[in-house]
């Protein structure tokens, strides 16, 4: 594999309510990582979100795109929708 560029994982997942988006796992609190399918690579997610919010996250191991995302020199313009 020297000298080929290595493949990048990306998975989006519909983060349900009640959900942590952290690692490691935390006692008594269901975290989205308790929700991917089994057998899941173990890459972060690029973000988070609160846990009474669901929407879409990105799971990556592409660390330029991660930074481009998450990095506020970049000027990323992300966007949300409430709705009450």
């Amino acid at each position: 594999n020297e000298g080929r560029p290595r493949s990048a994982f990306y998975f989006i997942f519909n983060k349900p309510l009640e959900c942590l988006c952290k690692r490691p796992h935390t006692k008594g609190q269901r975290t989205v990582y308790d929700a991917l399918p089994e057998g899941f690579p173990s890459v972060p997610c690029a973000g988070r979100l609160d846990k009474e919010t669901e929407g879409l996250l990105l799971f990556t191991d592409d660390g330029v795109l991660s930074d481009a995302l998450l990095n506020p020199g970049t000027n990323f313009r992300g966007e949300q929708v409430h709705r009450a």
